[in-house]
């Protein structure tokens, strides 16, 4: 047993992984992570990230027999994964982001397997409005069967057990998230340039309507507004009034990790719009931005209240509903809060190392072993 000094067994598998982005930096992480704990440790993901994995560590991979994703059928190749997945050596298998009916399939198929699940999206106020019934009917199954649940917050521990009133307690643990680990480069904010971030696209959580208010609300032009990863499928009338704006730039298509993080720490604010339907979701971008030093503006709503309640401010939360909220972002003395901003962040960024979150783990594991 693993508190005896016997490691178990572990099969990784990360059903949603794709070829560029978070994704792939979850699967190198959390492989570097999970591998000193296991006897064995294998792991199953994407072509991509498999052999981004090869590149960076010694460690056991393949990909998914099945591709990950059919525009037409889009659990098709999932649950083909789920069903041929190669576990007979494994008596835990860490899925890191889960699909809800093919994670029910792999547990039916393998009821005496300890199954440990990361919720990424699961918990979603939108998500689990598309489906109001059978989301949930499966969403309460999976969780009750898991051995062990790791979250991000205590608002997604909250949302669980009022889904499931029986679960047990024991099993539900909040992970720090490495993202805000990540060793970036931190700028002072002299260094830095007189930039507020958006980064795209815009989707439907997520719209530039409240970063076009903040733009007007400037008419003194403070900052320059950069939107980056935009689709170039913006309303003719949005980008025209973009375009005709001295202090802001778009920049169209994918962004690759370089000009990505550099634009990041050189920003003086990330602003993230995410509405309510992204409660409880923890943004890549908010982890990033705290990784690099760089203080964001976002809703006054889980998980961002969690953090600034735990380690202080770490920027401006705001209610976009708010009128003024615009001039608690210009009107205030930035100079003076900015270096309250950067001792919060480091004190975040410290509760987040790839030892705190082998600890949690190393939790678990051995829980579910007692």
């Amino acid at each position: 047993m693993v508190e005896h000094g016997t490691k178990p067994n572990i099969l990784y598998v990360d059903p949603n992984a794709t070829d560029k982005g978070h994704l792939l930096g979850d699967d190198l992480f959390l492989a570097d992570c999970l591998q000193p704990l296991a006897n064995e440790f294998f792991i199953i993901t994407s072509r991509e990230s498999a052999e981004n994995l090869k590149r960076n560590l010694e460690v056991e991979v393949r990909e998914h027999r099945f591709i990950l994703k059919n525009a037409r059928y889009p659990r098709f190749g999932l649950l083909c994964n789920a069903m041929f997945l190669p576990s007979s050596e494994f008596l835990h298998i860490v899925f890191q982001s889960f699909e809800e009916v093919s994670t029910f399939l792999f547990m039916l198929l393998h009821p005496l397997k300890r199954v440990h699940l990361i919720v990424t999206s699961n918990l979603r106020p939108d998500r689990r409005k598309r489906h109001p019934i059978l989301g949930r009917i499966f969403l309460k199954v999976v969780f009750g069967r898991a051995t062990s649940i790791f979250v991000h917050c205590q608002h997604e521990i909250e949302a669980i057990k009022k889904l499931c009133p029986e679960i047990n307690p024991r099993k539900l643990f909040i992970k720090p998230f490495h993202q805000i680990g990540y060793p970036r480069i931190c700028l002072s904010l002299q260094e830095k340039k007189r930039i507020i971030l958006f980064v795209g696209p815009d989707q439907s959580h997520k719209k530039i309507d409240n970063v076009i208010q903040l733009i007007k609300y400037d008419v003194e032009k403070l900052f320059t507004y950069v939107f980056c990863s935009m689709r170039d499928s913006l309303e003719a009338h949005v980008q025209n009034y973009l375009e005709k704006q001295s202090n802001v730039k778009v920049q169209y298509g994918y962004l690759d990790n370089d000009k990505y993080y550099k634009l990041i720490s050189e920003a003086t604010f990330i602003i993230l719009t995410h509405d309510h339907n992204f409660e409880g979701a923890l943004s890549g971008i908010f982890c990033d931005a705290i990784a690099s030093g760089t203080p964001v503006i976002a809703r006054d709503m889980a998980p961002h209240n969690e953090f600034f309640q735990r380690f202080g401010d770490m920027g401006y939360l705001v209610d976009y509903l708010n009128p003024n909220w615009c001039d608690k972002v210009l009107n205030n003395d930035i100079e003076r809060r900015y270096e309250e901003f950067q001792s919060n962040m480091v004190l975040c960024r410290a509760s987040c190392s790839m030892n705190a979150i082998r600890d949690v783990f190393r939790l678990a594991l051995c829980r579910s072993n007692s």
